[in-house]
């Protein structure tokens, strides 16, 4: 357990630092992670080897660059979509509101003006 926490933290130390990092150290980390936490399950948060499953590797992501499986990524896809929906309708709804108090400050201005001009 000793030489993988030195192995986490060389390794992350030298990626926090600048130096290149490549997907198959960082697959070895997590693996490496997975492993200490699941020792760490079962001794100390008295935990069964049933309880735990297996190490699954994420699935790489070429085009961003995130390590996420299919159906996660969709849906996090679909959560920003309905959100950036959201924020039309937000940003539509504030632009009609600019527009009622500029209108609401000219008719203030008018009123003002025909009343002193009396």
């Amino acid at each position: 357990m000793l030489d993988k926490l030195h192995a986490l933290r060389i390794h992350g130390n030298k990626a926090a630092h600048g130096n290149q990092a490549f997907s198959r150290t960082a697959l070895w980390l997590l693996r490496e992670a997975y492993d200490l936490a699941r020792w760490l399950h079962i001794q100390y948060g008295q935990g069964s080897t049933d309880s735990i499953l297996p190490f699954q590797a994420p699935i790489h992501d070429s085009k961003d660059g995130v390590l996420v499986e299919g159906r996660e990524r969709r849906q996090i896809l679909e959560k920003l979509a309905a959100q950036e929906a959201q924020m039309e309708v937000l940003l539509g709804e504030l632009d009609v509101a600019r527009k009622m108090v500029a209108t609401a400050e000219k008719k203030a201005d008018e009123i003002q003006t025909l009343a002193m001009s009396r």
